[in-house]
C-alpha cells in the first residue's frame, strides 16, 4: 500500500507517479515498493498532483506527459513556479516521443528528461539511481 503520511521511513526516498493512466501506475508502484528504500504515491489526476506533491513532498517525480485536462508540460510548470515544489526532479514517461528522440537528445528534451513508453524496469531503475546516488 503507498504511502499517505509525510514523515519519511529509514531515509526513504519519495517518489511520487502522475499518469491518468492507473494500469501504469500500479506496474510502477509495484517495481518501486519492491525496494524498501521508496516510499510510493500514486496521483491519476493530473489536477490533483501539485497538491498531492506538496502534501507527500517527493524527491522525484514520474509523470505522463499526455494526461487530460492538465498535460504534463503544464504540470511541471507549476511544480517549477511553487516554491515548495520548484527543486523536485521531474521524468516525463511518455508514449509522445520516441527511444530514438530522447537517445538522440541525451535523454533530455526541452532541459527536462524524459523516458520514452513502453519502457523497462532496467530504464525505470536506472534512471532512479541516477537521481538519487548522485
Amino acid at each position: 500500500m503507498p504511502s499517505t503520511g509525510t514523515t519519511r521511513q529509514n531515509d526513504q526516498k519519495r517518489i511520487l507517479l502522475v499518469d491518468d493512466e492507473p494500469n501504469i501506475t500500479t506496474v510502477l508502484r509495484l517495481l518501486f515498493e519492491r525496494n524498501k528504500n521508496y516510499q510510493v504515491k500514486v496521483e491519476n489526476d493530473s489536477q490533483s498532483a501539485v497538491a498531492t506533491a506538496e502534501e507527500f513532498k517527493p524527491d522525484l517525480v514520474f509523470m505522463d506527459l499526455t494526461m487530460p485536462i492538465v498535460d504534463g508540460g503544464e504540470l511541471a510548470s507549476r511544480f517549477r513556479n511553487n516554491p515548495r515544489l520548484s527543486s523536485v526532479a521531474i521524468v516525463f514517461l511518455t508514449g509522445t516521443v520516441t527511444k530514438t528522440e530522447v537517445a538522440e537528445r541525451g535523454g533530455y528534451i526541452g532541459g527536462l528528461q524524459f523516458i520514452a513508453k513502453p519502457s523497462n524496469k532496467d530504464e525505470i531503475l536506472a534512471c532512479v539511481r541516477q537521481h538519487f546516488d548522485n
